[in-house]
C-alpha cells in the first residue's frame, strides 16, 4: 500500500495562518504598540524585500556584472568615470523609471524632493564628468525596472567602485551595510587576486556588520581556464585563512557578464550554463531569499506567541468568574481585585515614578557626556585635527597637492568613526538605563510582584514566557522595540560613519588653495629649503580648511545627535509608563468582569462561557501549531 507523504508547510505558512486566527482576538486585550509592531513585520514577510548590497573595488566590474544579472546591459553606467559619490538602486516598478535622491541641506537639513529624469540624463548626476565632486549633493539614483528577479522581492543596491577601497569612501559603503540581507563582493580574473586592502575591507565588514557575504569574479572571459579557476582557488584559501569564512558558508561564483548577454541576445542555453549566472540565480532565488523570509518569520514567531500566552492566560481568568460561581465568591472575587489596584496604585507612586526619575536624570547626564566628546571630535583645534595633520606630515607636498580629496574623504571619516564610537556607546548606555528600570520595577518591589498578564495580579513584571522552546520578546523589549527611542537609537548607529556626506562642496577651499600652489612642485631644481617652508605653508592652509569643514558640519551632527537623545529620553518615560497604563487597564477590565459576571443569568453565563472555551480553543490551536513547526524532533 502506498503511503501519502505529506509535505510540511514552511514556518511562513504556519504563522501567517496562526496570527490571522490569533490576531482579531487580540483587541483591547494587548498593547496596540505591541500589535502594530507585530503586523508590521507581518507586512515585512508578505513583501519578501531581499535587499542585495554590491561591493567592490573600481574596474572590477560591479556594473556590468549587475546588468548581466537583470538582462539589461546598459541599465547602469560601466565606462571609468563613475562617480564615486553614486549609489544606484535597483527596484521592481511596472515600467522603467529613473529618480535622483537628493542629500539634504547641511546647514538647514531641508530634504529636497526627488527628481524623474531620462536614462540620457543619469550622466550629468552619476559621472564625475557630469557631477563632479557630487557637487549636486546626489544622496543615491533609483531605478525601478519590470523585471522578473527584482519582481521576486529583490532590491540590488550597487555601491560606488572605490580606488584600493580607499577609506575615503568607506563611509558611503557603511551607510548600506548594516540594513542590507546579503552582500555581494566582487573579484575579477584579470586585474590581480585578492589584495590586502581587500582583505582589510572585508575582515571590518564581517566584524562590524554582517557574515552574510557571498563572492563573484568577473570576467572569466577573459582568462584561460587554468588562469581563472587558478585564481578562484587562491582567492578562496584567502578568504578562509585571513577573512576567516568556513569553507561550508563560502558561496563563491565565477561569471562573465559577456557570455550572458551574449546569451540573453541569442537565446543560446549552452553560453547561459558558461556565462555562470545559472547557479547565482538559483542561489539567489532559491537560497537566500527563503531563508529571509525564513528569518523574519520566525521573529513574528517570537512575537505572535508572546500575544498568543497573554491571551490563553486573559481567557482562563475570565473563565474562572464567568464559571458556576456562587454569588459570595464573586463578591470576594471583587473585594480582591479592587485590593489589587489600590496596591498598584501605591506601587506606581512610590516607586515606578522615583525610578523613571532617578533614569531619565542618568540618561540627562550620558547625554551631556556624549555631547562633550561630540564638541572634542568636531573642534577645530581638537586632538583629532592636530594628530591628523601630524600623520599627513609624513607625505611630500607634492602628495599632498595631488591627493587633496582623499586627503579630505579619509580625514571625515576619522571624524565618522570617532563620531560613531560616541553614538554606540551612547546606544548602549540608553539600553542599559532600560534594563535598570525594568530590573528595578521587576524586583525591588516591597509589594508582592505585579504581572499584567495573569488573573492573580502581581504587577509589571516584564518577564518572558518560556514557550516552544522559543526567547519570546517581553512587554518591555517589545515597547522598546516600537518606541520613539528605539528607532532614534538605531539610527544613531547608522547615521555618524556616513558623516562625510554633510561635507559640502567637497573641500572645494582646500582643491582651490592646492591648485594655487600648483607650481611649488613643478619644478625639480627648487631648492630644499624653499620646498620645506612651501609644505609647512601647505599644510596649514590644509589645517584651516579641515577646520573650516568640521565648523560647517558640527551644527547638523549634534542637531541629529540631539533630536535623537531627546527621543530617547522621552521614550524612557512612555515605554514604562505605556506597561503601567496596560496593567492598569488590564487590573479595571478584570474588576468590571467580576461585577458584571454577578448579574448574568444563567443562560447569559453559559453562552460567556462558550464563547471564551472557543477563544481559548483557537489560541492553544495556534500556539500548538507553531510548538509543533518549531519543536525539534526528538526533544
Amino acid at each position: 500500500m502506498n503511503q501519502v507523504v505529506q509535505t510540511k508547510p514552511d514556518l511562513k505558512s504556519v504563522v501567517k495562518e496562526a496570527a490571522m486566527a490569533v490576531l482579531p482576538l487580540a483587541e483591547g486585550l494587548v498593547d496596540q504598540r505591541q500589535l502594530d509592531d507585530l503586523v508590521s513585520d507581518l507586512r515585512r514577510l508578505n513583501r519578501g524585500i531581499f535587499r542585495l548590497v554590491v561591493m567592490g573595488e573600481i574596474k572590477k566590474g560591479k556594473s556590468s556584472f549587475i546588468n548581466a544579472l537583470l538582462g539589461e546591459p546598459e541599465l547602469l553606467p560601466t565606462s571609468s568615470d563613475i562617480a564615486t559619490s553614486t549609489v544606484f538602486k535597483l527596484i521592481y516598478g511596472p515600467e522603467k523609471k529613473h529618480k535622483i535622491f537628493f542629500l539634504p541641506d547641511p546647514e538647514s537639513g531641508v530634504a529636497f524632493p526627488p527628481k524623474e529624469v531620462s536614462a540620457d540624463e543619469l550622466v550629468q548626476y552619476g559621472t564625475e564628468n557630469g557631477n563632479p565632486g557630487n557637487e549636486k549633493r546626489v544622496d543615491f539614483i533609483g531605478i525601478e525596472l519590470p523585471n522578473p528577479l527584482l519582481e521576486s522581492g529583490l532590491v540590488i543596491v550597487d555601491t560606488p567602485g572605490v580606488g584600493g577601497l580607499f577609506k575615503a569612501h568607506r563611509d558611503i559603503t557603511w551607510r548600506f551595510a548594516p540594513n542590507a540581507d546579503g552582500i555581494i563582493f566582487v573579484l575579477d580574473s584579470v586585474e590581480s587576486v585578492i589584495s590586502a586592502d581587500e582583505i582589510g575591507f572585508l575582515k571590518d565588514l564581517t566584524s562590524k556588520y554582517t557574515k552574510r557575504l557571498f563572492f563573484v569574479q568577473t570576467k572569466i572571459d577573459n582568462a584561460s581556464t587554468e588562469l581563472w579557476q587558478g585564481w578562484q582557488s587562491r582567492n578562496k584559501s584567502i578568504l578562509e585563512t585571513e577573512v576567516g569564512l568556513g569553507a561550508s558558508k563560502l558561496f563563491y561564483f565565477p561569471l562573465s557578464a559577456k557570455l550572458k548577454n551574449a546569451a540573453d541576445k541569442s537565446n543560446n542555453l549552452k553560453r547561459l550554463q558558461r556565462s555562470g549566472y545559472l547557479p547565482l540565480v538559483h542561489f539567489l532565488q532559491g537560497k537566500l531569499i527563503p531563508a529571509k523570509e525564513d528569518e523574519i518569520a520566525k521573529v513574528v514567531c517570537r512575537k505572535l506567541q508572546t500575544i498568543a500566552v497573554k491571551l490563553r492566560t486573559e481567557f482562563a481568568s475570565k473563565l474562572l468568574v464567568a464559571r458556576d460561581s456562587t454569588s459570595t465568591e464573586l463578591a470576594q472575587i471583587e473585594t480582591e481585585r479592587r485590593a489589587k489596584i489600590s496596591e498598584f496604585q501605591e506601587w506606581e507612586q512610590r516607586q515606578l515614578q522615583p525610578a523613571l526619575a532617578s533614569a531619565t536624570s542618568l540618561l540627562a547626564r550620558h547625554r551631556r557626556d556624549a555631547l562633550d566628546r561630540i564638541d572634542e571630535v568636531l573642534n577645530p583645534n581638537g586632538q583629532l585635527l592636530l594628530e591628523y595633520v601630524d600623520h599627513i606630515k609624513q607625505l611630500t607636498g607634492k602628495e599632498i597637492h595631488a591627493q587633496a580629496s582623499v586627503i579630505q574623504q579619509d580625514f571625515m571619516e576619522r571624524c565618522g568613526v570617532a563620531l560613531k564610537i560616541v553614538f554606540d556607546n551612547f546606544v548602549a548606555q540608553y539600553s542599559e538605563v532600560c534594563k535598570e528600570v525594568a530590573l528595578k520595577l521587576s524586583i525591588d518591589n516591597e509589594t508582592p510582584e505585579y504581572s499584567s498578564a495573569s488573573d492573580a495580579f502581581e504587577g509589571p513584571v516584564f518577564r518572558t514566557a518560556d514557550e516552544l522552546d522559543v526567547v519570546s520578546m517581553t512587554s518591555f523589549d517589545a515597547m522598546r522595540t516600537g518606541s520613539l527611542g528605539g528607532s532614534a537609537a538605531a539610527g544613531l548607529a547608522t547615521f555618524a560613519i556616513s558623516i562625510a556626506s554633510l561635507a559640502f562642496p567637497p573641500l572645494t577651499g582646500f582643491t582651490i588653495i592646492a591648485a594655487l600652489g600648483a607650481g611649488m612642485w613643478g619644478g625639480s631644481k627648487a631648492l630644499e629649503s624653499a620646498k620645506k617652508q612651501e609644505k609647512i605653508q601647505l599644510i596649514n592652509n590644509l589645517r584651516m580648511v579641515l577646520g573650516q569643514q568640521l565648523s560647517q558640519i558640527r551644527r547638523s551632527v549634534i542637531r541629529r545627535f540631539d533630536d535623537s537623545a531627546e527621543e530617547c529620553s522621552s521614550s524612557l518615560q512612555v515605554i514604562f509608563e505605556s506597561a503601567a497604563k496596560q496593567t492598569k487597564a488590564d487590573l479595571d477590565r478584570h474588576l468590571a468582569e467580576a461585577k458584571a459576571a454577578g448579574s448574568r443569568t444563567k443562560d447569559e453565563a453559559k453562552a460567556v462561557v462558550n464563547e471564551l472555551e472557543k477563544k481559548s480553543r483557537v489560541v492553544q490551536s495556534a500556539l500548538a501549531r507553531i510548538k509543533a513547526y518549531t519543536t525539534p524532533q526528538g526533544s
